[in-house]
């Protein structure tokens, strides 16, 4: 802004010098005597009446060596009634100082052309039936090519009797300064046109009509009668400047048409642009072209900000505010509105700049008191509007649209770029094209106010990358009765979602919510390569609300949420002040439903705290999730000790304070490869009276590192876990639970190739109070856990019930180890006599068996030794091949199950697709002596296989079978 002050000096500070010059002369205005019929002045008290002049058709020219009139004078065209067009040029090398008033008869139009420029003072003023031209060009351009040349000229000047349709610019062209009042009549036009324009508190009126202000040079500039004027082959190049509450209006039953074309156009401290439409007719709009656009500031009562405005009060349609730039600013409270408060349509923002758009506001602590506080509670009106972009529907109306397109664009610092509906019309729509969008501490909102009945508009965002940071919100909100507006975003590179701020009232984030009304909320769509949220911010569509004012039991059906990422999805921990996680979620607070959530990526990654999660938080059932991946991560967990996640749940740890009586949401995972460690769980649970949901996992494995997914419940119904991998591992204490405190356990399903459950890793379906769920595993390979009455430091299976044995569940497991036709097992609550099953004595060496009962021998757990302190055992046998006695030349020294344990059919064991019949197992080849497992590994079909480390094929000792002989 000082830079443009500055050039403005530079550019019109000397024009100014004649001022003195001026006022030396004998008379203000002088004829130069170059026209075939000069111009007569007579001066009779305050009045200076020009006669004579050259006819030309409906021209009459004028040519005076200079051109002022003085204060409290007027300068009196007396022109004939065929006179359309009185045009005027001023040779003598003198700039005109516009002090009183100008004149003519009737609706002659009147051309002021000074090639050394032209100052209208604080008292100047317009008494005209026609338009006003005020140029500091060189010429007059006419449509039969004839150019009125202002400058000084040695011969008689041509002259045409066609209509005025240009004007001839020199490379430098002197300012014109507008300090006063120029008002035209309605309808008509008026029009300044040189180099710099300045207006210091001055006004260019012309009500329902047409104003034209041109910084231009280097050609010519043409324009239609009623049309804007175009640069044609001259350059934009000087600066307009509107400052100390300037003020440019076309306004009228009509809103007429504002055209600005400079190098440079600052709007300051108080100055506005307006052209409303207060009728029936159609409003024309402003139309806005330099290199820099500015709207800045407010007047130094603190009421007026700077503004650009084309608003309907009435039932035309408003006029569109088009704006073509290589940059465009706005700073502080100023703004530009398109709105409409009556049966007009409203008008468009369109704002074009092809370097960059900056929106610059009055900080986030506005945003958040002033626009989300004050519309949460109704105290936000139509009326309101400052520091940003503003289409309000308030009307029977229809709004228009915003819309932003750039390379660069920065949304900061309490920005506002706004569209709701107050009424019972349709909102205005929000869409932006950007190469690079960044939004901080702002906010970017379509939506429905309280009480309102319309439909909100819709919110599209098109760029290469967006960054969304420091509390900037982009959302359709909906408080009212009527639907809301749809969100889209599609980002070619990679969003980027970060930094909630302590003071803020909701994180920075992406939402679509519905409050406070009964209104459906719009849906959302995400499209991206790559999409991070972290610190704190979010990604959300909620039905009522938790904010730092309160929360909002109130709000109507959520919209669903899609997001598909190309390359990954990244959730990452937790703000500083640890009130917001970072993540993904739909909330109800509400009777109605949660939304659904539809997330699409190679890679997804939930970390640090971070969670992907739909709650019921009030009496509606929490949404669903479903996600499609090839890799997921959820792991670790954030200062505070919330675990990172994914929840379809009922209730909330972090919100004790809210009563939740729905039923939890289900997940639907489709994921290649899913890892749960470092204490990160998937929960679709409930914490009181509601259901807990659904978990359904399909995919080829499953990896639990000190990780949980659990589907518990305290009153509701248990929850279901389906997982059907192709490999399940559990370790490091990790947890499958279906548990209940006040009703029944829930289910477990697995259908795998291979589980192995080690380090005290449980599967559960307990129940506190109730009965006890069911467990059902379906597997090629089990290997580290075993059924058991209760939870051991062991790896455990457990379905049992506090209220006794009589109400626990049941346990199936289907798989290599037992009899298909066992069905559910019951194991015995007491142990088999040792006696009854050794064999005593042992005479023969390394070749005779030791067979130990129940499942799998001794130890319980491929990981840990023998316990018994007193003897050693090893199961010598080493089986080269498969259990039909055939070789596979495979190098791993597999534990398998012992034959003697229990028939197992071969088919079993084949390959998948294998259509072979049974054969009966023989007695295996004896070779070398199995030893304790030190590992294991995955084969090719997805089984798990022990084995023994390869680099000591052998015992450490040989066996001494006389240690088992019971003493003599």
């Amino acid at each position: 802004m000082g830079n443009l002050r500055r050039r403005w000096l530079a550019a019109g500070c000397c024009a100014w010098l004649w001022g003195g010059a001026a006022g030396a002369q004998v008379g203000p205005i002088a004829p130069d005597g170059t026209l075939p019929e000069p111009s007569r002045i007579q001066t009779t008290g305050d009045t200076i009446q020009i006669d004579g002049g050259t006819r030309s058709g409906g021209n009459l020219f004028h040519s005076f060596e200079r051109f002022s009139v003085p204060e409290g004078m007027t300068a009196w065209f007396n022109t004939g009634a065929e006179v359309q067009n009185a045009i005027t040029r001023v040779t003598g090398g003198q700039g005109s100082e516009i002090l009183g008033t100008l004149r003519a008869n009737g609706s002659t139009n009147l051309f002021l052309l000074n090639p050394n420029g032209i100052l209208f003072g604080p008292n100047a003023q317009l008494q005209l039936g026609g338009a006003f031209w005020a140029s500091t060009a060189e010429g007059l351009v006419f449509g039969d090519g004839v150019t009125f040349d202002a400058g000084r000229s040695g011969g008689p000047p041509l002259l045409s009797s066609q209509v005025p349709l240009g004007l001839q610019l020199g490379q430098q062209p002197a300012p014109i300064r507008l300090l006063g009042s120029l008002v035209v009549a309605p309808t008509q036009r008026l029009s300044l046109v040189g180099g710099a324009i300045d207006l210091a508190g001055g006004r260019a009126v012309a009500p329902q009509g047409q104003i034209d202000l041109i910084s231009a040079a280097g050609g010519t500039v043409r324009w239609q009668t009623n049309g804007p004027i175009g640069l044609g082959t001259a350059q934009r190049s000087g600066v307009i400047n509107l400052d100390q509450q300037a003020a440019i209006d076309a306004s009228g039953p009509g809103g007429g048409l504002l055209n600005l074309q400079a190098g440079q156009v600052a709007i300051l401290n108080g100055s506005t642009v307006t052209a409303l439409t207060q009728g029936e007719i159609n409003g024309r709009g402003i139309a806005i072209g330099a290199n820099q656009v500015v709207v800045a500031g407010i007047d130094p009562t603190g009421q007026q900000p700077s503004a650009i405005v084309t608003d309907t009060s009435g039932s035309g349609r408003g006029g569109s505010i088009v704006i073509e730039a290589n940059r465009f600013n706005t700073q502080g409270p100023a703004l530009l509105s398109a709105s409409t408060f009556a049966s007009g349509q409203g008008g468009d923002i369109d704002v074009r700049a092809t370097d960059a758009i900056t929106l610059s506001g009055l900080g986030l602590q506005f945003v958040n008191e002033v626009i989300v506080g004050g519309s949460l509670v109704g105290q936000i009106t139509p009326e309101v509007r400052i520091a940003g972009l503003y289409i309000n529907t308030a009307g029977l109306g229809n709004g228009g649209s915003i819309r932003l397109n750039t390379s660069n664009l920065t949304v900061a610092d309490g920005a506002v770029v706004f569209a709701p509906t107050f009424g019972a019309a349709r909102g205005g729509d929000i869409i932006i094209d950007a190469e690079q969008m960044n939004a901080a501490s702002s906010l970017i909102s379509t939506g429905n106010a309280r009480e309102s009945t319309g439909e909100g508009g819709t919110l599209t965002i098109r760029a290469g990358s967006l960054l969304v940071q420091g509390g900037a919100l982009l959302v359709t909100v909906n408080l009212g009765n009527g639907p809301g507006g749809a969100l889209t975003v599609q980002v070619r590179d990679g969003i980027e979602i970060k930094d909630a701020v302590p003071l803020a009232s909701v994180a920075s984030g992406i939402f679509t919510n519905t409050i406070a009304g009964n209104g459906r909320g719009g849906a959302m769509l995400i499209e991206t390569n790559t999409l991070t949220v972290r610190d704190g911010a979010f990604i959300g569509g909620q039905s009522g609300a938790n904010i730092r004012i309160g929360v909002f039991p109130v709000g109507g059906v959520p919209g669903e949420i899609t997001i598909r990422a190309a390359r990954q999805i990244n959730l990452i921990g937790s703000s500083g002040d640890r009130l917001f996680s970072s993540g993904i979620a739909t909330d109800t607070f509400t009777e109605y439903p949660a939304g659904n959530v539809l997330i699409e990526t190679p890679f997804l990654r939930v970390l640090d705290g971070a969670t992907l999660s739909s709650s019921s938080l009030g009496l509606g059932q929490g949404g669903d999730i479903t996600i499609k991946a090839d890799r997921m991560e959820i792991s670790g967990r954030s200062a505070d000790g919330f675990r990172s996640g994914l929840l379809a749940v009922s209730g909330r740890a972090d919100l004790p304070q809210i009563t939740a009586t729905g039923n939890s949401g289900s997940l639907n995972l489709q994921v290649g490869d899913l890892v749960i460690r470092n204490q990160g769980e998937i929960a679709v649970n409930s914490s009181l009276t509601g259901d807990a949901g659904s978990l359904s996992i399909t995919g080829d494995r499953l990896r639990l590192e000190n990780g949980n997914i659990t589907a518990n419940t305290a009153s509701g119904r248990g929850g279901n876990i389906d997982v059907q991998v192709n490999t399940l591992q559990m370790l490091s204490g990790s947890s499958i639970a279906t548990n209940a405190v006040r009703s029944d356990g829930g289910n477990i399903r697995f259908q795998v190739s291979s589980l192995a459950a080690l380090q005290n890793s449980d599967i559960t379906a307990n129940a506190q109070a109730g009965r006890g769920g069911r467990v059902e595993i379906q597997a090629n390979t089990v290997v580290g856990t075993a059924f058991r009455q209760q939870l051991t430091p062991q790896s455990d299976i457990t379905a049992t019930s506090g209220l006794g044995a009589n109400f626990s569940g049941a346990v199936q497991i289907n798989t290599q180890n037992f009899n298909d036709e066992s069905g559910l097992i019951d194991l015995p609550e007491d142990t088999l006599d040792p006696t009854a099953a050794i064999i005593i004595g042992c005479a023969a060496d390394e070749g005779n068996r030791f067979v130990v009962t129940g499942r799998g021998g001794v130890p319980a757990e491929p990981d840990q030794p023998a316990s018994s302190a007193g003897a050693y055992w090893d199961d010598v046998r080493w089986l080269g091949g498969n259990l039909t006695g055939e070789a596979t030349g495979t190098p791993d020294r597999a534990i398998a199950p012992n034959p003697l344990d229990r028939p197992v059919p071969t088919a079993a064991l084949s390959e998948p697709g294998s259509e072979s019949a049974p054969e009966p197992v023989s007695e295996p080849t004896i070779s070398e002596p199995i030893i304790e497992a030190q590992g294991w590994v995955t084969r090719a079909n997805g089984s798990i296989a022990l084995v023994a480390n390869p680099a000591t094929p052998q015992l450490g000792f040989p066996l001494n079978c006389r240690q088992f002989r019971q003493p003599h």
